[in-house]
């Protein structure tokens, strides 16, 4: 129907367009979600070059709620 392989084709209920806090309901925009996963979710293929604010503990932190929640909002 669309002209791409099937096995190409991921089907999602939402968007990744942005994502929202768990916990409190924030939203996020995509540019925040990047900059939070940038900051805090290690890179597990290179760590030589983990982010300079990352903990031991990857996580998505809320930047409101400070909870590790924040996913896109979708549902695969």
């Amino acid at each position: 129907m669309t002209g791409i392989k099937s096995d190409k084709i991921i089907s999602v209920h939402g968007t990744f367009g942005n994502a929202m806090c768990e916990e409190c309901q924030t939203l996020v925009s995509s540019d925040k979600m990047t900059m939070i996963f940038k900051h805090h979710i290690k890179d597990i293929y290179d760590m030589d070059k983990i982010a300079p604010l990352v903990s031991d503990c990857s996580a998505n932190i809320c930047l409101k709620c400070k909870y590790p929640t924040v996913k896109p909002s979708s549902v695969l």
